[in-house]
């Protein structure tokens, strides 16, 4: 899935720590649409599936921010995490 920031090695520490919180938070995303697709989703899940896309939210409104101090690329990286965890609820939207 998505970015591997392990692989990304011309970006500051702090920015690289910022995408593996957003990659964390779209694995939890991602867990949470399969259990609700094979219908074993929890209200646990569901509330950890809410902590972590607010999480998310709040990390990627960095990305907007033209003042944020964060580099093109990692602004980049963090839309395109946004955008992968609208791709993964699709389907929950859709059905």
């Amino acid at each position: 899935m998505g970015t591997t920031t392990a692989a990304i090695v011309d970006i500051p520490q702090l920015e690289k720590t910022i995408l593996q919180m957003a990659q964390d938070c779209l694995i939890v995303a991602e867990r949470y649409r399969d259990k609700r697709l094979q219908g074993t989703a929890t209200d646990e899940d569901a509330e950890t599936f809410v902590d972590n896309s607010v999480a998310l939210e709040t990390l990627v409104k960095l990305a907007y921010d033209n003042n944020s101090g964060m580099t093109t690329e990692t602004r980049m990286l963090l839309l395109g995490i946004e955008s992968q965890e609208v791709q993964l609820m699709l389907p929950l939207r859709e059905g």
